[in-house]
């Protein structure tokens, strides 16, 4: 399995000229979103105003106080509706750029589209929503418990071992669903529950790794976050796609990833190690040319070789087999002009 810093390397390799679009789709849904809340919040303002909720010597307006629920309501849907699908449209789009196909900013509107399975991706988020509130609900319960009749340690040891199966089972099971999401926008093949029993063979024997990921590989960037918020435009799609990368990793897809090195990586080995086997193949390869450009002279004196002793037997066949005897070798001087006579018979 593909190591966490080799996915962050190959994230920033395969944001580089992309940043743009990710940003601009960003902004385009953060603005969106920023006026339909700051809608819902003057609905709310006005529904206490013109309803004389701050007024105490005057009669609420009921009519006006309802009016502005109502509106209240309304904005406050839109925008959970739109702040759900643009993250469906934001994990497309960056699926898109990993996997090398087309994108662009209005992929932030992908939840809109019809073949999109905006019901299959929202019925996922509220699955691992509803998972995380259950396991809270435990440990509050065990908590509320054990809390007014713990009067010696043996009962303390016994709260806090329950405590800790309750949270190691839930770092078990929501980190099977870390890859959930990402399969309800991918793979159109499965269901709500089709999306969490893919991902949690995904994650067969990578929790560890997602733990690592979620809890301290980007806790550096987690701080220059809190510092200046405004980094928050190139942090986040640098995290998004290392969750992608981690995705294709674990489906052994790497070689998908675009303006990459990667399509030569086997998966047994590292991505360096990987990169220095592809250039150590290259260089044997300029060598190998090498050495062939220096034995031409080699293979064209054997196929010389070649053709005259292919010669000779004919010419033995033929009965002239003294066309062949070198004069300084000795021997009578005609015979040698005879041989040559006869061997220029033979050629004609």
């Amino acid at each position: 399995m593909i190591k966490i810093k080799e996915c962050k390397k190959l994230a920033r390799e395969t944001l580089l000229g992309r940043y743009g679009t990710v940003i601009g789709a960003g902004i385009v849904a953060g603005i969106i979103e920023f006026f339909l809340l700051m809608a819902a919040g003057f609905s709310l303002l006005f529904a206490l105003i013109y309803g004389n909720v701050f007024d105490r010597g005057a009669e609420l307006d009921t009519p006006m106080i309802v009016l502005g629920a109502v509106l209240f309501t309304v904005f406050l849907f839109l925008f959970i509706i739109m702040a759900v699908f643009a993250n469906i449209g934001s994990t497309r789009l960056m699926l898109n750029i990993c996997h090398g196909r087309r994108y662009s900013v209005a992929d932030v509107f992908y939840g809109f589209t019809k073949g999109s399975h905006a019901g299959r991706a929202i019925g996922v988020t509220i699955a691992l929503f509803v998972t995380a509130l259950m396991f809270s609900i435990l440990q509050n319960i065990v908590i509320y418990c054990f809390s007014w009749r713990i009067g010696n340690m043996t009962e303390w040891a016994v709260c806090a071992a329950v405590l800790a199966v309750l949270i190691i089972a839930q770092l078990y099971v929501c980190l099977g669903l870390f890859l959930a999401d990402l399969i309800a926008v991918e793979e159109p093949g499965y269901g709500v529950f089709g999306c969490l029993k893919r991902s949690m063979e995904l994650m067969k024997g990578k929790r560890l790794k997602a733990l690592w990921f979620i809890l301290f590989s980007f806790i550096g960037w987690q701080i220059v976050l809190l510092l200046c918020p405004f980094a928050a435009i190139w942090i986040y799609p640098y995290i998004s796609c290392s969750r992608t990368v981690f995705y294709l990793a674990a489906k052994d897809e790497l070689d998908l990833l675009p303006d990459t090195d990667y399509a030569y990586y086997d998966g047994n080995v590292s991505m360096s190690e990987a990169e220095d086997e592809h250039q150590y193949q290259e260089k044997g390869s300029v060598s190998g040319d090498h050495n062939s450009n220096e034995t031409e002279p080699e293979l064209k004196a054997a196929e010389s070789s070649e053709e005259k002793e292919s010669f000779e037997e004919a010419a033995k066949k033929a009965g002239i087999s003294e066309v062949f005897k070198d004069p300084a070798a000795g021997g009578d001087d005609n015979a040698g002009d005879i041989g040559e006579a006869d061997k220029e018979d033979t050629v004609q």
